[in-house]
């Protein structure tokens, strides 16, 4: 840090005796010990801040969590490190904001990230708009990401300027855009919208009851569930067929919609993909299925499929 940065700090610790806990999400990313030397320096100028180390062993990108629906991807300096700063105290006092009636109409979840810069001299307006969401409603994640620290990210998704906002993978504001904007677009959504990260997110966190409590409070299979039911990664496809066979518990008949879209896809799935894809067909399924799962049972290339599809097949002959 400047000298500057560091009075930045020491006020802004001397104005709260609240203590702060701030987790470092420590990865294989190199860049992570930009980070770490970051929440070191702040926890010495600032006595109440405490910084726990989360270690993955992923190649993510490392980030510094504020809550945990709210993470910075970057080393805040120059003009990001009051707006951070003023994230960090909205999060100690995150209790007395989530009583916002407006807060309280954002229904789906909603994956935010904001693309910044450190020299950028509009992007904390935007971080300052936007850190009160996630302070007030569990139903927004907010990532705020170092476009420079973090290229590669930026070049991915096409970051021409900052700040620029991203909502659920798809919509895009440029600019600072006003709040009321924002938040018409977050209450006003489609469910069938809702990108796989963001139910990602609630299945990584534990969630994957509220992914059944949206499929049944919204009356839809989302398009994004037959996503990560097809996930080549195993952890992804298992916390979407626990939120499926939830939410089939209570509603049969709305599960049993995500039959026809799993068999559009089966024909160019993976073995292995293949066989978690027929368990839950014959948990979802009904008898309309038992041609495709003899002939699967009789024709399949191993064991293996062909004992789960004979177990599928028994399971929808009972229904």
């Amino acid at each position: 840090m400047k000298p500057s940065e560091e009075q930045t700090v020491r006020r802004w610790s001397d104005q709260s005796d609240r203590p702060v806990r701030l987790e470092l999400l420590f990865t294989q990313d190199p860049r992570s010990e930009n980070l770490a030397g970051f929440c070191d320096r702040l926890a010495a100028l600032a006595p109440r801040v405490s910084v726990q180390r989360k270690k993955s062993d992923t190649e993510g990108p490392p980030a510094i969590g504020i809550l945990p629906n709210l993470r910075y991807h970057g080393v805040p300096e120059a003009n990001e490190l009051a707006p951070f700063l003023e994230a960090v105290s909205q999060a100690a006092e995150s209790g007395e904001t989530k009583g916002r009636a407006d807060l309280a109409t954002i229904q789906l979840p909603a994956g935010l990230s904001l693309y910044v810069a450190p020299g950028c001299t509009f992007c904390p307006t935007m971080v300052r708009s936007l850190t009160p969401l996630a302070a007030g409603s569990g139903n927004v994640r907010l990532s705020i990401i170092d476009a420079a620290l973090f290229s590669e990210s930026a070049e991915a998704q096409k970051i021409r300027s900052v700040p620029t906002l991203i909502l659920d993978e798809t919509f895009r504001f440029n600019g600072v855009v006003p709040l009321p904007d924002v938040m018409q677009m977050l209450v006003s959504r489609d469910p069938a919208d809702l990108s796989p990260s963001v139910l990602l997110g609630l299945i990584e966190e534990g969630s994957a009851g509220q992914v059944a409590d949206l499929i049944l409070a919204h009356r839809i299979v989302f398009p994004a569930l037959i996503d990560l039911l097809v996930d080549e990664k195993w952890p992804r496809r298992l916390g979407a067929m626990v939120a499926l066979e939830t939410a089939a518990a209570e509603d049969p008949a709305l599960a049993a919609d995500a039959v026809p879209l799993l068999l559009d896809r089966f024909s160019v799935l993976s073995d292995a993909v293949k066989g978690d894809v027929v368990y839950i067909l014959g948990e979802i399924g009904g008898v309309e299925l038992a041609p495709m799962l003899e002939q699967l049972a009789a024709e399949a290339a191993s064991t293996e499929m062909a004992e789960t599809a004979q177990e599928a097949l028994e399971k929808v002959r009972s229904k």
